[in-house]
């Protein structure tokens, strides 16, 4: 958890520049990347809160076990799911501020949640929670490195 905590403080850092582009890296904002960010964060969290251990189905996934084991995702391959990607460009800074505040009270309240809550992905399947931070973790670093390229 303090992992995703430092991430999260680290995103607030690039909010300052959220208007950026360099489309060498991304055809996004770096606010669209850090709104994005927060929006996975706090939709894990809260749907991990929200479950019910009992509904837990496990499937293998290739793509999710190569995420997992090298703990890292490859840029240009996946698309985000249309419930956590953004159709605005440019975004407030208070707008973001807000958005990563929810992720890191989501993020808090992890500790006292069942260790056999689960997530849904809607491509690797179910992560119980301590794959789940995990994933959000790898998920967040990933977007983390596009917006450090993105300010280089």
């Amino acid at each position: 958890m303090k992992r995703l905590v430092q991430q999260i403080e680290e995103l607030i850092s690039y909010v300052q520049y959220t208007d950026k582009v360099n489309e060498s890296v991304s055809k996004t904002t770096v606010g669209w990347q850090i709104d994005h960010a927060a929006q996975v964060l706090t939709g894990i969290c809260y749907t991990l809160e929200q479950s019910d251990p009992k509904q837990y189905k496990w499937k293998f996934s290739l793509a999710g076990n190569y995420v997992m084991l090298t703990g890292k995702i490859p840029r240009g391959v996946g698309k985000a799911p249309k419930e956590v990607r953004s159709q605005e460009r440019f975004f407030e800074e208070q707008h973001l501020l807000d958005r990563l505040a929810q992720a890191k009270a989501g993020v808090e309240g992890l500790p006292s949640m069942d260790d056999k809550a689960y997530f849904h992905h809607p491509y690797f399947g179910d992560f119980r929670k301590k794959k789940a931070v995990k994933f959000v973790g790898i998920h967040t670093e990933h977007h983390l490195k596009i917006i450090r390229d993105m300010l280089r």
